[in-house]
C-alpha cells in the first residue's frame, strides 16, 4: 500500500506538499486541475521499473505505455528546463521490522544542455539524477551529484559504509532514477544492502494495477489461451481472461469467517446488487474450444443473452468489479473515472463496491472521479458506519487558479459532513432548484 506522495515541478504541480493516501483515496476537482497527473505520476514510475532500458531515468511513455507524457520538458512545471522534477513516495514494507513498517524514497531529476559535436549548438537536453535517497526509520542511504558534473557522492545514516583504501572507483550516475550505480557497490565493500531498497521499490510498483476511463466495447466471443493476467488491462481487455484464470485457480472471495464464494459468482452478486442484471456467467461457446461468451440474464425468468445485447453499462463496470475482487492482497488499484457510462444509481453503488473490496481483499484503491453520486454515497456510509470507515478513506479536492495546481484534503467528520466544502464543488444544486422554481412560476403566470 502506498502511504504518501509528494510532487514538485511535475506538469501543473509546482509543489503538491505531502498527500496522505488511505486504503480508499478519492481525488475530485475541476477539469485541468491536475488530479489525473497525481495518479499518472505513479504510473510513470511503474513503467520506468518495467522498462527494458536500464539507462533511462524516467520512462515518460509512448505507444502501448500506461501513460504517454511526452518529453522531460513537457512534464516540467511551466516547461521550465531550469527546474528539477522532484518527488517522494512512501509505501508499506512488510520485510522490515514492526518498528519500521514503511519505506521512503525521494529523488530529483534535472536537465542539462547537450552540444552537438558538429555545430556545437545547444539543440537538446539530457536528463540526469540530481539526487536520490532511500530511508527506513532513522536509517537512510543516498547519492547526490557533485558540482554539476558526472561524479556522485554516496552517504548513509544508520549504516556504516566501508570504503577501504585502494578502491579508487569513481561513483557514476545512478541507473534509472531509483537504482544505485554499480560503481557505488564496488566502491564500498558493504554496500550490497542497497539492493534490498531497490527491490522493495520494484515490488511496490509491481503491486500497482491500473484501469483507465475508457473501457473496451463488449464482444460476442472471447478467446482464452490459458493466460494468467495480473490485472484486467488498462482498457479492461483482459477481464474475461482474469475471470477464467480465477476459475482455474479456484480463486474465492471471503464472505465470512468460514465462508467463501468463487470470484465470478461474487461479481455476479454485485451486478445484481447494483440492479444491472439478475445473473451473469462465462461459458464456452463449444466444448473443447478456447472460445468463450459472457452471458447475462435480466430477470430470474428471462433468457440468457450475450453481454453485447444489454445496456452498455454492464460491460463498463465488469472490469471494475473483476479487478477489485481479483487483485492480490496488498495491491494498489488506480482507477480513472470508473463512473463513465454508468447510471447515477450505479455510480452511487461504486462507493459500496470499493469499501467492500478494501476490506475483503486488503487492497488500496486510488480513484479519480467527477461523480457527485459516488461522493454522496461515500459520505453516507461514513455517517452510518463506525470510525473505521473514516480512517479508511481520504478525500481530496484539486483546483488550478492559474498559478499551478493545489490540493486540499476534505475535512470529513464521523457524521459524513464536509467542514471545508469548496466553492462550486459539483456546481450549485440549490441555486439550480431555486432558478427552476422561479422559472416555472413565471411560466405559469404567463399562461394563466
Amino acid at each position: 500500500m502506498l502511504r504518501n506522495l509528494s510532487l514538485s515541478n511535475f506538469r501543473s504541480w509546482a509543489n503538491s506538499g505531502p498527500i496522505n493516501l488511505a486504503p480508499l483515496t478519492g481525488i475530485f476537482g475541476t477539469n485541468s486541475s491536475g488530479k489525473s497527473s497525481l495518479l499518472r505520476f505513479v504510473l510513470m514510475l511503474k513503467q520506468t521499473v518495467e522498462s527494458r532500458d536500464r539507462g533511462i531515468q524516467l520512462d515518460l511513455g509512448g505507444r502501448g505505455s500506461y501513460v504517454d507524457l511526452g518529453s522531460m520538458t513537457d512534464v516540467l512545471f511551466e516547461h521550465d528546463t531550469v527546474r528539477q522534477l522532484g518527488w517522494s513516495l512512501c509505501w508499506d514494507e512488510p520485510e522490515w521490522s514492526v518498528e519500521f513498517p514503511s519505506q521512503d524514497f525521494e529523488a530529483a531529476i534535472g536537465q542539462t544542455p547537450v552540444c552537438l559535436a558538429v555545430s556545437h549548438r545547444v539543440d537538446a537536453k539530457t536528463s540526469y539524477v540530481q539526487s536520490m535517497r532511500y530511508s527506513v526509520g532513522a536509517h537512510s542511504v543516498a547519492i547526490e551529484r557533485q558540482d554539476a558534473g558526472t561524479s556522485y557522492e554516496m552517504n548513509a545514516a544508520g549504516f556504516d559504509l566501508n570504503r577501504p583504501q585502494g578502491r579508487p572507483y569513481k561513483i557514476g550516475a545512478p541507473v534509472k532514477s531509483y537504482i544505485f550505480p554499480d560503481s557505488a557497490r564496488l566502491s564500498y565493500t558493504n554496500a550490497g544492502f542497497v539492493q534490498g531498497f531497490e527491490l522493495s521499490f520494484e515490488q511496490a510498483m509491481s503491486k500497482v494495477l491500473y484501469l483507465g476511463p475508457l473501457r473496451e466495447d463488449p464482444q460476442r466471443q472471447y478467446t482464452w489461451s490459458g493466460s494468467q493476467p495480473i490485472g484486467v488491462g488498462a482498457r479492461g481487455e483482459y477481464v474475461v481472461d482474469t475471470l477464467l484464470a480465477a476459475r482455474e485457480r479456484n480463486l474465492k472471495v471471503s464472505t465470512g469467517p468460514k465462508s467463501h464464494i468463487r470470484l465470478e459468482n461474487y461479481v455476479a452478486t454485485w451486478l445484481q446488487k447494483l440492479g444491472l442484471v439478475e445473473s451473469f456467467k462465462v461459458e464456452e461457446v463449444r466444448s473443447g474450444t478456447n472460445l468463450y461468451q459472457v452471458l447475462v440474464r435480466r430477470s430470474s425468468r428471462g433468457a440468457w443473452v450475450p453481454i453485447t445485447d444489454v445496456g452498455f453499462g454492464v460491460s463498463q463496470i465488469l472490469p471494475v468489479l473483476t479487478l477489485c475482487f481479483a487483485a492480490p492482497p496488498g495491491s494498489t488499484l488506480i482507477l480513472e473515472q470508473p463512473e463513465i457510462h454508468l447510471h447515477p444509481k450505479v455510480q452511487s453503488g461504486l462507493a459500496d463496491v470499493f469499501l467492500d473490496a478494501i476490506k475483503r481483499r486488503k487492497i488500496q484503491i486510488l480513484v479519480e472521479s467527477h461523480s457527485e453520486h459516488f461522493m454522496a454515497r461515500l459520505l453516507r456510509r461514513i455517517a452510518e458506519d463506525d470510525e473505521s470507515t473514516v480512517a479508511d478513506t481520504a478525500l481530496y479536492f484539486c483546483d488550478n487558479p492559474g498559478t499551478g495546481s493545489t490540493i486540499d484534503r476534505l475535512d470529513v467528520d464521523m457524521f459524513g459532513a464536509i467542514r471545508n466544502w469548496p466553492d462550486g464543488f459539483f456546481g450549485d444544486p440549490l441555486a439550480e432548484s431555486l432558478a427552476t422554481a422561479r422559472a416555472g412560476q413565471a411560466k405559469r403566470s404567463r399562461l394563466s
